[in-house]
């Protein structure tokens, strides 16, 4: 099996729809769920309203039941706006 390295910045995020998305971009993959849509696609094709347009750098990790989003103690009170913003409910 040959596996290749892309050079090309790629993001997971949680849209409302996916109006913003720009299907036709190479490396574009869709998931959707009853209750979620999700997204991953180049870096600087992620729809306006995510941590990364406020500069906030994050570190994700799964398990089977969950996701973790993982960020800066310093950066935590602005990712919290920025979620609660974009309609995320962000329990303390």
């Amino acid at each position: 099996m040959e596996l290749e390295v892309i050079d090309c910045p790629l993001s997971v995020c949680k849209v409302a729809d996916y109006a913003g998305v720009r299907l036709e971009e190479p490396f574009t993959f869709t998931g959707r769920t009853d209750a979620e849509r999700s997204l991953v696609c180049p870096t600087g094709s992620v729809p306006a309203g995510t941590l990364a347009e406020a500069r906030v750098g994050i570190f994700a990790v799964s398990t089977f039941d969950t996701d973790y989003v993982l960020v800066k103690e310093r950066d935590l009170e602005r990712a919290t706006c920025v979620l609660m913003g974009a309609g995320y409910v962000v329990l303390r």
